[in-house]
C-alpha cells in the first residue's frame, strides 16, 4: 500500500483533547466505561431497544435508517445527560465528580461529551444499518444468526451483555462488518513530535500526521483473503488477524463491554 502523509496543525477542539494529557482524561472516563458502570445502564438500553421492536411489530414496513438513529440517540442522551432527580449516575457524574487532580475544565467536558454523543449515536446507528444491509444481501448468514439467537433466548428480557458474549455468530457478524465497512474509515492520526522521527524507514518531519485508513488496511488482499466479500467464517476459525485492531483508531473504543452495549443488544 502506498503511504500518504500530510502536515498541519490541529484545529478541532476534540482532537486537541485527545492529544493533550490524554492519560489523565482516560482515568476519568475509565470509571464511566467500567463493566459495573455500563451494567447499570443496561435497563435503559433494553428499554429503547424494546421501543424499536414494538415500532417494527406495529408497522408493515420500517425506515431503519431513521429508526436506528432515533434509538441510538435516545440511548446516548439518556446515559450522558440524565435527569438529575432520578438519582441515577450518568457518564457526566464521573466527569464532574472526578478528584481535583484528575478534573476536567469546561473546555474538556464540552469536547468529551460531543465526542461521546457522536460516537454513541450517529456512529452506532451507521454500524447497525450497514450490518443489517450485509445480512439482507446474504439470507443464509442472516438465517444462521437468527437461529443462534432464537435457540439461545426464549424472551427479550434474557438478552443481556453477559449472555451475548456466548454468541459466536453474532460476534463474527460485527467483526466482519467492522472489517468491510468501518463506520469511521479514516484514522485519528497521531502527530510526529517536534524534531521529526523515522517511521517504516522514512524520515517524517515534526507535525506530520501519520495514520492508516481502516478501509484500506482491511480491504488489502495480502492481509485478508477475498477481502471485498462479507465472510463470517474467517472469524469462526482459529485464524488470527493481527492487522484488525479497531481500537487502534478510536481512543475510546477499547472496551469490550462498550461494543457489546452499543451494537449487540440492539
Amino acid at each position: 500500500m502506498e503511504r500518504e502523509v500530510t502536515s498541519s496543525k490541529w484545529s478541532l477542539r476534540n482532537f486537541e483533547f485527545f492529544e493533550d494529557d490524554d492519560s489523565r482524561r482516560r482515568k476519568i472516563l475509565n470509571h464511566a466505561f467500567s463493566p459495573s458502570a455500563l451494567k447499570a445502564q443496561e435497563p435503559l438500553l433494553q428499554k429503547y431497544t424494546g421501543l424499536l421492536i414494538q415500532e417494527a411489530r406495529a408497522r408493515k414496513s420500517l425506515y431503519l435508517r431513521e429508526r436506528y438513529n432515533f434509538t441510538t440517540f435516545d440511548i446516548t442522551a439518556s446515559v450522558i445527560f440524565v435527569w438529575n432527580c432520578t438519582g441515577r449516575n450518568d457518564f457526566m457524574s464521573y466527569i464532574v465528580g472526578a478528584t481535583t487532580k484528575n478534573t476536567m475544565v469546561m473546555l474538556d467536558m464540552e469536547a468529551t461529551t460531543g465526542t461521546l454523543v457522536i460516537a454513541g449515536s450517529e456512529t452506532t446507528s451507521t454500524v447497525l444499518l450497514s450490518t443489517t444491509r450485509h445480512l439482507m444481501l446474504q439470507p443464509e448468514k442472516k438465517e444462521k444468526l437468527r437461529k443462534e439467537i432464537r435457540e439461545t433466548f426464549s424472551d427479550e428480557s434474557e438478552v443481556t451483555l453477559k449472555a451475548l458474549k456466548n454468541l459466536p455468530h453474532l460476534t463474527a457478524v460485527f467483526q466482519e462488518h467492522f472489517r468491510c465497512t468501518p463506520p469511521v474509515p479514516c484514522s485519528i492520526p497521531p502527530t510526529v513530535p517536534d524534531g521529526g522521527d523515522t517511521i517504516a524507514g522514512d524520515v517524517d518531519p515534526g507535525g506530520t500526521f501519520v495514520g492508516i485508513p481502516q478501509i484500506a488496511a482491511y480491504r488489502y488482499p495480502d492481509h485478508f483473503a477475498h477481502a471485498d466479500h462479507f465472510i463470517l467464517e474467517r472469524w469462526l476459525s482459529s485464524t488470527s488477524f493481527p492487522l484488525f485492531e479497531p481500537t487502534t483508531y478510536n481512543p475510546y473504543f477499547d472496551k469490550e463491554t462498550l461494543k457489546d452495549y452499543n451494537f449487540k443488544i440492539v
